[in-house]
């Protein structure tokens, strides 16, 4: 049996029999989705899916007055919207200070009525503490939270929204790439939309391969 990186000489096989090799480089593996047209037509459907997705997904935008409200981003694991409005909330509490209502309520019927998923991200300041004593991670979960249950209450179906929190570990400057750490931003919820849920199953893979 080969082996990988085997070298066979010239003129001949494992068994001795002649060869159509005109080389003694190593063998590699290659990849068999290439070998067949259905791995071709796989990785075509897979690009064709993105470019639908992402066609609905402005078409969608469009409708609700969104589309100069969001950054678009093409992914690996798909397309993803991220709303440019933070909801950002007063220092160590879940008392909002500041949100665009109006791109709150555009979100919201956008969600209400087509199939899209919604992340939430709770997100608190530089070592910011709650007003009960609750560490930043605790303050980013309650932030997240009171946002996820006021969608709901508006009209979001509960599957169709994940909440996730993050403590002061991502700080705004880390997006916006600027030195200047501003606390009042950090005290913040984002929306993260997008037209595939990660939480369903994909293509299962034998790991061993």
């Amino acid at each position: 049996m080969l082996q990988y990186g085997q070298v066979i000489q010239l003129g001949k096989s494992p068994e001795n029999a002649p060869t159509m090799l005109d080389s003694q480089e190593p063998i590699k593996p290659f990849p068999i989705e290439f070998l067949t047209m259905e791995g071709l037509l796989e990785k075509h459907e897979i690009n064709r899916e993105s470019d639908e997705e992402l066609r609905i997904m402005r078409q969608d935008l469009r409708k609700y007055g969104l589309g100069q409200d969001v950054e678009i981003y093409e992914m690996p694991e798909g397309i993803k919207v991220r709303v440019k409005d933070k909801i950002l909330f007063k220092k160590g509490s879940t008392e909002i200070s500041q949100m665009s209502v109006e791109v709150f309520k555009r979100v919201i019927n956008l969600l209400a009525r087509e199939k899209w998923t919604i992340f939430v991200e709770g997100h608190a300041a530089r070592g910011e503490k709650g007003k009960m004593g609750e560490d930043a991670l605790i303050l980013s979960a309650k932030r997240a939270t009171e946002v996820t249950r006021t969608l709901i209450k508006r009209g979001v179906a509960p599957k169709r929204v994940s909440t996730v929190f993050y403590g002061d570990s991502r700080p705004s400057d880390s997006y916006s790439g600027s030195r200047d750490s501003r606390p009042e931003l950090d005290r913040r919820v984002e929306f993260l939309v997008r037209k595939r849920d990660l939480r369903k199953p994909g293509h299962k893979v034998d790991p061993h391969y």
